[in-house]
């Protein structure tokens, strides 16, 4: 169901898409001219390194950027198999942002981590503050086992600093931290 005067709609069963164009889109009669592929190239091509790719039992488009899934997930990785994937009850996309609360983390099918509140941004151009996904790797014969956190910090659009730590069962802690910076020209700092 849809109203497009209120830009509105009820939709079931749904698998969509924010840098992704798909074979059957007027703007893919472009596409093999912009990257060189033949006319007939029947692929999906991504227009962004990081597309917001999602699925749903439901979604209710709430006006033109605001959307509510119902037992969905979300995903930077290739559908119809991501390598990881956020599944929620209810996942609200508004203001360039989907949010979920009660989200369990799946790599490859498989859940990882329970989060209790997660975001991801929808814009595929801009970068967005906030923690990253914990790392977790069990039984390294160096190191043991490690766990590790890391908080990524948009400063401006040509300044960003990540930083972080790890905890290693063998041998302590370490901090680490990458401040980037990109000028005018040839101009950059990329200090670790």
């Amino acid at each position: 169901t849809v109203n497009l005067n209120l830009q509105t709609g009820h939709f079931y069963n749904v698998i969509g898409s924010v840098g992704v164009i798909h074979p059957a889109s007027p703007a893919s009669a472009y596409i093999p001219k912009i990257y060189g592929l033949p006319p007939s190239s029947n692929r999906s091509l991504y227009t962004s390194t990081n597309p917001f790719l999602i699925s749903a039992k439901e979604l209710i488009k709430k006006g033109p950027e605001s959307y509510e899934l119902i037992d969905g997930s979300m995903t930077s990785c290739r559908l119809p198999r991501p390598d990881w994937r956020i599944l929620a009850p209810q996942i609200i996309v508004d203001d360039g942002t989907a949010k979920a609360r009660n989200a369990d983390f799946q790599v490859l099918d498989k859940p990882v981590l329970f989060l209790p509140y997660v975001t991801h941004g929808v814009d595929t151009d801009a970068r967005q503050s906030g923690f990253l996904i914990p790392s977790l790797e069990v039984g390294s014969s160096i190191k043991g086992t490690v766990v590790g956190e890391q908080y990524y910090w948009v400063i401006n659009r040509s300044t960003d600093l990540l930083v972080g730590f790890q905890y290693y069962s063998l041998r302590g802690w370490e901090q680490n931290a990458e401040f980037r910076y990109k000028g005018l020209g040839q101009d950059f700092v990329h200090g670790r």
